[in-house]
């Protein structure tokens, strides 16, 4: 027997949330292969060359997004416990 919840699904909270959580992650992976490769005598040179430029701009771009997904995720969540208050008052 199932149990009936009252809540709505919140797919939309899990999914901003796991967005934002994979991207800090990969920027942080970002983060590392930058530090590895200068300490294995990469030059300022060597980055502007293949697959590099990707790796080095890709923090710059993603932590702000990754920002702004939890920012959203927070209006969600907000929005939800105010549906939720108005949902209890009229009962």
């Amino acid at each position: 027997m199932p149990i009936e919840s009252n809540e709505p699904n919140n797919s939309l909270e899990k999914s901003l949330a796991s967005l934002a959580i994979i991207l800090v992650v990969c920027s942080l992976a970002s983060f590392v292969a930058i530090i590895v490769s200068h300490m294995n005598g990469l030059n300022n040179v060597d980055y502007g060359e293949g697959i590099w430029p990707v790796i080095v701009i890709f923090p710059y771009l993603s932590l702000p997004v990754a920002f702004l997904l939890i920012i959203s995720m927070m209006f969600v969540a907000a929005a939800k416990r105010k549906r939720a208050a108005t949902d209890q008052i009229e009962r």
